[in-house]
């Protein structure tokens, strides 16, 4: 579990939404805003996500893996060499990485690099909320009453 939302309900953890999609990014957002999320800002590269990240606090970032510009796994690589790593030597900011292909090679690599989990698309609006609970430590998110089960 990450160090960084410990003590904190889901109202006031900031995520960020890096993905090339427009689509991908207004669902995520109204997602995590049904959720309760205390504030949602979203990237359409990873350049862009970078830049964000050197700004603002994020508590969580969700990234797609195949995008152009910097991939998810090269913006992930990239996340990881810059930001600090707690007393036991895990990283503060967790990553949740989205791919449309279930493919066994990618996960590998993403957690390899760092990724902290990985969801396949058409996205599960469950496990979103229970990766969320499980890498923040906070109560796993309500899933709205008629939220689609999968989403995207």
């Amino acid at each position: 579990m990450s160090g960084c939302c410990l003590t904190k309900g889901i109202d006031n953890l900031t995520f960020l939404v890096v993905d090339d999609d427009a689509f991908m990014r207004q669902l995520l957002s109204k997602v995590l805003w049904s959720f309760g999320a205390g504030d949602v800002l979203t990237a359409e590269s990873g350049e862009e996500g970078l830049r964000i990240l050197h700004a603002c606090h994020i508590d969580l970032i969700v990234c797609d893996v195949v995008m152009g510009g910097i991939s998810g796994l090269k913006f992930v690589k990239l996340v990881r060499d810059m930001h600090v790593i707690d007393g036991s030597g895990r990283h503060l900011t967790p990553i949740v990485m989205l791919t449309a292909h279930a493919d066994e090679q990618v996960v590998t690599a993403a957690m390899r690099l760092g990724a902290n989990g990985c969801l396949v698309k058409p996205l599960s609006v469950g496990h979103l909320a229970k990766m969320i609970s499980r890498l923040c430590g906070v109560t796993a998110p309500a899933v709205p009453a008629g939220a689609q089960r999968r989403a995207g």
